[in-house]
């Protein structure tokens, strides 16, 4: 049965604005790469800064969105930065600036309007931190939580009567929302930490009011992000897939992580997952994901330039089956490989692999 609220918000495809210009995500959009950037110290600012410098200087490195997770930053001095210096749609999570011992109603409204009054494109908001899921996470995994937004809220939540404060403020979101005209990204508080834990009750249950929510807040005139998944196996992705169609919205996949091993390489495993989700319609901003995400708390530029690269091709393998313009530029290679007889086509190398035997120099007569 169709579900009339779709039908009539038909809002899979959200405009982000940048410093000068804007950029269109969703359905018959080519994929975007987003990338993370951030600091839990005032001291590594400048760090920060100049790995965002190097990324923006080669095209390839270059990310399509970006979000600062910067924590304990009520100035949001690194977006400043960002937004001052970069035309790229910017991204924060609110609470990551207050923590949950500050956190009341008050304060986080204070704080989502610092960030709109700066220009923030988009803000995660963990709407579905909610203590009946959480009590069920507790019961069947052995990792409830794996969200830092969605554990502050819990724990905020739980220290007033276990109301989620973003749903107390859902009718002043709403109204900041249309004012400073910013998209609001439904936070995923239950993504499984593990692979075991995909598609488990407290996964299916977040990501159907994630849903829910999406519908209302488009029907308020919202444009909304849904974020999800987290670790998921390949055959889960398939099951979750008929859960996740029914998203009315661009999906920002967090990885996914398809296994939980490839400790140093998770850029590779989130690469497949993020892959196979995009192409088949489920995932419209890919998040680079750091080779280091669960081997150390600090990414270095490589890291970052890293992650990029293999977001990057995740993206331009999907909009290549899709989009006109990136077949081109994959003929173009094609082209130049045919015209310089050789495998490499960088100026810098010769290929002598094949030695006289290349068979893109060999020459082949029928006597």
């Amino acid at each position: 049965m169709t579900n009339p609220i779709l039908e009539l918000y038909n809002l899979n495809r959200i405009e982000l604005k940048g410093r000068k210009s804007n950029i269109i995500i969703g359905e018959k959009s080519p994929i975007v790469v987003n990338c993370n950037v951030g600091v839990n110290d005032i001291h590594k600012l400048s760090y920060e800064k100049d790995k965002i410098d190097m990324l923006f200087s080669r095209k390839e490195t270059s990310p399509d969105t970006m979000m600062d997770l910067s924590i304990y930053d009520k100035q949001g001095q690194l977006a400043q930065y960002i937004l001052q210096n970069y035309d790229v749609p910017l991204g924060v999570v609110p609470v990551y600036a207050i923590g949950h011992s500050q956190l009341n109603k008050s304060v986080l409204l204070e704080q989502i309007e610092k960030y709109a009054e700066m220009g923030i494109a988009f803000m995660t908001m963990h709407f579905t931190a909610d203590s009946d899921i959480f009590e069920i996470a507790i019961k069947e995994r052995k990792i409830p939580v794996t969200s830092r937004g969605g554990s502050i809220t819990l724990k905020a939540a739980y220290e007033h009567n276990k109301k989620n404060l973003f749903r107390e403020c859902l009718d002043e979101i709403i109204l900041l929302a249309k004012k400073y005209n910013f998209v609001i990204s439904l936070g995923t508080t239950f993504r499984p930490a593990g692979i075991i834990d995909a598609c488990d009750n407290a996964h299916i249950m977040e990501t159907q009011r994630q849903i829910d929510l999406s519908c209302y807040l488009q029907k308020q005139g919202i444009s909304v992000i849904i974020e999800n998944v987290g670790h998921i196996s390949i055959d889960n992705i398939v099951k979750h897939s008929v859960l996740l169609k029914k998203c009315n919205a661009p999906i920002m996949p967090l990885g996914p992580s398809v296994i939980d091993s490839a400790i140093g390489y998770d850029h590779i495993a989130a690469s497949i997952g993020a892959s196979f989700m995009a192409y088949n319609n489920i995932a419209h901003i890919i998040n680079a994901i750091s080779p280091n995400e669960h081997q150390t708390s600090f990414f270095s530029k490589e890291d970052a330039k890293n992650a990029i690269i293999a977001a990057r091709i995740v993206a331009k393998a999907v909009n290549v089956t899709r989009f006109q313009q990136f077949k081109d530029e994959e003929n173009s290679i094609y082209r130049i490989r045919a015209k310089k007889h050789s495998c490499v086509i960088t100026n810098e190398y010769t290929c002598e692999r094949c030695d006289n035997l290349c068979p893109l120099k060999m020459k082949i007569y029928a006597k």
